[in-house]
């Protein structure tokens, strides 16, 4: 009974103490730190973890002189944010402590920290190509001391997700081939999907099944038009996957090779063509679509190049 009575007055004492003493935070600057972290301490314990971050979050990085010590204080924010799920107040003081990770370079416990919060963060925030990288960066950090092995395959994992979730296009697909190269990749639970969206195999319902049984409960939450977040990013994969494998292909064709309506098809094929993460053109009078990704475009664009130089060059 004791050891619930200690906490609550520690909190009480504190509280007390930090409003007598902010009022002049010129003088006593450095024990309004200590007092807070201590208040914030006790409310982890308990696992009241957004409270604990907004006892931390009143205190005045203004009075805190050492950038290292403000990058800290931020980032121990972020990760009580975190820690309660809470990835848009967490966002917040992350930027915060990204504007100054850039002067710690030489202190790597905390570079770290920023790598694993701001991956979560990014995550959180369904913004996969942007967190797979920085899943990755963490995963090859040569610092045993501060994240073992497990915890960097943890991180690869975690980069390997988000890289099969991102939107389908080239820039997905290098990091993609960064994952599939890593030697420790062949031992992750989801290198089955990984290694067929990388080799653009088509991907069936029942790998999708598979693989979905991995995910949070945010990588496959549901979107506008019915469909979940797993679902567009292998409807895409799939879209691009055909590209590489025909020259041109019907609408009707394309959708029954999809699984989805004529319809859905060409509105698909037309925002990734519009967002140059496919080459194409489709062509509504005839109900096609010419596809510019495949080998026979790869060696007709290398035939024009060579013409140029030619032309150049007589």
């Amino acid at each position: 009974m004791q050891l619930l009575i200690i906490p609550c007055s520690v909190r009480k004492l504190c509280a007390h103490t930090l409003s007598l003493m902010r009022n002049k935070i010129m003088y006593y600057g450095d024990d309004c730190l200590t007092l807070s972290v201590l208040q914030s301490e006790v409310h982890q314990a308990k696992e009241e973890y957004s409270q604990a971050a907004k006892i931390l979050a009143e205190v005045d990085l203004d009075h805190i002189s050492e950038v290292a010590a403000r990058a800290n204080l931020l980032l121990r924010i972020t990760e009580l944010y975190l820690a309660d799920d809470d990835s848009v107040a967490a966002s917040r003081y992350v930027l915060r402590a990204h504007r100054l990770i850039g002067q710690c370079a030489n202190n790597t416990a905390l570079l770290v920290r920023h790598k694993s919060s701001y991956a979560q963060v990014l995550d959180a925030e369904r913004k996969f190509q942007d967190a797979a990288l920085r899943y990755l960066s963490l995963s090859q950090m040569d610092c045993p001391d501060l994240i073992s092995d497990t915890d960097q395959v943890i991180a690869l994992q975690h980069a390997a997700t988000c890289a099969i979730l991102a939107g389908a296009g080239p820039s997905r697909s290098r990091v993609l081939a960064l994952l599939y190269n890593d030697p420790r990749a062949r031992a992750l639970p989801n290198y089955a999907m990984l290694e067929a969206m990388h080799c653009n195999k088509i991907i069936g319902p029942e790998q999708q099944t598979q693989f979905r049984e991995l995910l949070k409960p945010h990588q496959n939450a549901d979107l506008a038009g019915g469909s979940t977040i797993l679902q567009r990013a292998v409807l895409e994969h799939n879209m691009l996957a055909v590209s590489k494998l025909y020259q041109n292909i019907s609408l009707s064709s394309l959708g029954k090779r999809l699984s989805i309506s004529c319809e859905e098809a060409e509105t698909v094929a037309a925002l990734m063509i519009e967002q140059g993460r496919m080459h194409g053109i489709i062509d509504q009078v005839a109900q096609s679509i010419i596809f510019q990704d495949g080998e026979y475009w790869r060696i007709r664009r290398h035939f024009w190049d060579c013409y140029q130089m030619i032309s150049i060059f007589p």
